[in-house]
């Protein structure tokens, strides 16, 4: 088997929380695959169990790039069995054979709406492995029979796929869409609840197609018709665009940030607990982090703005602003938080619009309080030595702590650590870069998975350009 961490594979692709400085996982995350979602996981960590490509050099795969008919807005997932899935143009979901070639394109679905940055989200089919059953102890060996598929578009309806023919000569199976009763495209990715099997989601959508408000919907995973059904359903008073639910690993309480700067705590039944004040510049593009959870239950949350990165603390009933971490330039993206233990737990990772990659610690200080400290920077540059620009895309964190992020142009691998421990180890910041020929990398996140050759696992990461998909490899 492929280097990862042993302990985050107990139940394939898991929830993970960090108690103190002791990690715990959650066994029971419905969520499929070494990438099933934007992310990541439940907790929008951004934390891999598998490590990505790892030496100082890094090539194309053979097969890849592979051409697309449309331009990548959404971020690839990675099932069990290796498939890639895309949300693409008005399909809006296909499928990639990770052998690449000409015949990579597997299936398309048909006759939806523009995917537009809703990333999809692979997990249990709940007619296969029902609400509240264990997990299968390693999910590597699923079949795509046992998978749902899950991407909003902007027909205004979250689709609900299993990767397998209809029997009608479809490549794949629509088992049913939700239709969004206002006007409102969803943009925001969906997470999955691991007790009920719930689809969470939100959509800034239009009242009286007019004013712009925020809505978060819980959907039945098994709805009696093929427009679907939701349980519950709350409309806020702040828009949201791009803000993908977080699920708490332990409460399953749901955090939701605005696009006017707050965050928001719903309970797993759709009642709100608290809303933050305004903290922040409009929160355009960032999903709520979820971090560490103390003994009595107060948990971190982290959330990225046009004006920095900040930490807030759910104390239950309330929630407290701690701190903000101003950066150069403006952030459009979502922050990982390495999850492991060790040295890099506790560190958030994002990069900002000068091309800025940030490397920030939560220090907790003897006092109770916390402050952000940072860690290191680096200026992204091109294969010239061209300052890179527009870092728009989360980061995704392998196993082994490296992290995988892309500016305009260019992709990158970039080892963790202070200077001057990466100079004891004879080591410099970026472990490898590779320029792609067509930019510009929009929207497309990274994401760590795995291949076999030869019987051999083997690491990867996919990332969508322009109108081609790239997978890079050792």
């Amino acid at each position: 088997m492929f280097p990862r961490l042993a302990m985050l594979r107990s139940f394939g692709v898991t929830a993970f929380v960090l108690l103190g400085a002791i990690a715990a996982y959650a066994a029971d995350s419905r969520l499929a695959g070494p990438w099933p979602k934007k992310h990541h996981d439940e907790q929008n960590t951004g934390q891999a169990a598998y490590n990505g490509p790892s030496t100082t050099t890094v090539k194309v795969k053979p097969g890849f790039p592979v051409r697309l008919f449309s331009r990548a807005q959404t971020s690839p997932t990675v099932a069990p069995d290796g498939t890639i899935f895309l949300g693409l143009g008005f399909s809006p979901l296909c499928a990639f054979d990770p052998a690449g070639g000409t015949q990579a394109l597997q299936w398309c679905t048909s006759g939806g709406g523009d995917a537009r940055r809703s990333s999809p989200t692979l997990a249990l089919d709940p007619e296969v492995i029902a609400p509240g059953t264990p997990p299968p102890a390693d999910n590597e060996g699923l079949p795509l029979a046992s998978l749902m598929v899950y991407l909003g578009a902007r027909d205004n309806k979250l689709w609900a796929v299993k990767p397998v023919p209809d029997g009608a000569g479809n490549a794949s199976t629509v088992k049913w869409r939700y239709k969004i009763v206002r006007d409102g495209d969803i943009y925001a990715s969906p997470n999955v609840d691991p007790l009920t099997a719930r689809i969470l989601l939100t959509c800034r959508c239009f009242d009286l197609g007019v004013t712009p408000i925020g809505e978060i919907f819980a959907l039945e995973p098994l709805p009696t018709t093929a427009q679907g059904a939701s349980n519950w359903r709350t409309v806020t008073d702040a828009p949201m665009q791009e803000a993908s639910p977080a699920l708490h690993p332990i409460t399953r309480r749901i955090y939701v940030g605005s696009d006017t700067g707050e965050l928001y705590a719903f309970s797993p039944d759709g009642v709100l607990v608290w809303k933050s004040q305004k903290f922040a510049v409009r929160s355009l593009h960032s999903t709520p982090v979820i971090g560490a959870v103390a003994s009595n239950g107060a948990t971190m949350i982290y959330l990225s703005s046009l004006d920095g990165l900040h930490a807030l603390r759910d104390n239950g009933d309330t929630v407290e602003w701690l701190w903000t971490f101003p950066t150069e330039g403006r952030v459009e993206s979502t922050p990982a938080l390495a999850s492991i233990t060790g040295a890099f737990a506790n560190t958030l990772y994002l990069g900002d619009a000068k091309g800025i990659v940030y490397a920030i610690k939560d220090k907790e200080n003897s006092d109770g309080t916390h402050s952000p400290e940072e860690q290191w920077r680096e200026q992204l540059t091109d294969a010239k030595g061209k300052k890179e620009q527009l870092v728009r895309v989360s980061p995704a964190l392998g196993a082994n702590g490296k992290i995988y992020i892309a500016a305009r142009s260019t992709v990158f691998a970039l080892n963790p650590g202070s200077a001057g421990e990466l100079a004891g180890a004879g080591l410099t910041r970026v472990l490898w870069k590779y320029q792609v020929p067509m930019k510009p990398i929009s929207w497309s996140a990274p994401a760590i998975g795995y291949f076999w050759e030869q019987g051999q696992q083997k690491p990867v990461v996919y990332i969508g350009a322009n109108h081609r998909l790239y997978a890079f490899v050792e």
